[in-house]
């Protein structure tokens, strides 16, 4: 029979010995914690993380969370180095661009090149930054209707990506979504088709076989976007309303329903549906994207502002092909 502890003495030392050990154990692991973060402190982690919420922040349209999390950036990279900080400024341009500031992102851009090109910058084997400052740019062109400009730009990224990144990188993919859209502006649409191709190709590579993660879901979207955009131009409306009904589903599965990358897929949705001739559809479709840009994205937002040009776009054709 197993001996028991009979006497209170014995019955205390029995239940205050796991206290005690608990106790120990947990000042153990609180004091590793510790040490961990002040060793993340002391490297790139806080700087990183920082650039992570900023990317989660805009990617929720909270432009002003965004670039609160990038001015702590900013702090960090003025310890940490120019490469860094060159990384920051793309950054933060990207964000500057997206609501419009296109001046403010030609002088983020310009510094981070500067930063780059400074003797202090100490060589890496695979650096990513330039190849994500070209893609930068390249979108910078588009949105002020310079698609030649934007061509040399995202071919220029898609070469950094391929040498510093590897085959089939994130960065290569959104450049040949650049490119792709570049191209069929300047008339090119074998060439942009197989450009967008290759986006969609390299984005769904980077999910699993059975789902999209969110986290490349706007790459896949983005590619079908495009996709139906470049078949509805080319006059191709059952292959068009495909992609971007592809698009559509899935971002509403990964993201919700009322994500600000929803608003770009419904504003091609309602140009669709208004070149099929539902023209209630394609009301519908352009209201929506409205309503989600304008209540998600701050004003200036380039998605913002196609979204609404979309919509009057749409609701006059339909007023002027609807019978008195």
């Amino acid at each position: 029979m197993p001996w028991r502890p009979t006497t209170s003495t014995a019955r205390e030392e029995a239940t205050t010995r796991p206290r005690r050990s608990r106790c120990r154990t947990g000042l153990r692991l609180g004091a590793g914690l510790w040490l961990c973060a002040a060793a993340c402190a002391t490297g790139s982690g806080d700087w990183r993380t920082y650039h992570a919420a900023a990317d989660a922040a805009a990617a929720r349209g909270n432009y002003t969370r965004a670039e609160e999390h990038l001015a702590e950036a900013e702090r960090e990279a003025e310890r940490l180095g120019p490469r860094e900080a060159a990384a920051t400024c793309v950054t933060q341009g990207r964000l500057r661009r997206e609501v419009g500031d296109y001046e403010a992102a030609r002088e983020l851009y310009a510094r981070a090149e500067a930063l780059l090109e400074s003797d202090e910058v100490q060589p890496t084997p695979r650096p990513r930054v330039p190849a994500r400052l070209a893609l930068e740019r390249g979108r910078l062109a588009l949105d002020v209707g310079d698609p030649a400009s934007a061509e040399a730009h995202f071919q220029r990224a898609i070469r950094e990506a391929r040498r510093n990144e590897g085959s089939d990188s994130l960065t290569e993919g959104w450049a040949q979504i650049g490119l792709g859209r570049s191209l069929r502006l300047e008339g090119n649409s074998v060439a942009a088709r197989g450009a967008l191709l290759r986006a969609l190709t390299i984005h769904r590579g980077h999910t699993s076989t059975a789902t999209v993660r969110p986290a490349h879901t706007p790459g896949v979207m983005a590619a079908h976007t495009e996709i139906a955009t470049l078949e509805r131009t080319d006059g191709r409306l059952v292959p068009a309303r495909d992609h971007v009904i592809d698009a559509l589903r899935l971002g509403r599965t990964e993201l919700g329903v009322g994500h600000p990358r929803i608003a770009p897929v419904l504003t091609e949705l309602a140009l669709v549906e208004l070149a099929r001739g539902d023209l209630e559809a394609a009301t519908e479709a352009a209201r929506r994207a409205d309503e989600i840009a304008s209540s998600r994205l701050p004003a200036g937002h380039t998605t913002r502002v196609e979204a609404a040009r979309g919509r009057a776009d749409v609701e006059a054709a339909a007023a002027a092909l609807t019978p008195p």
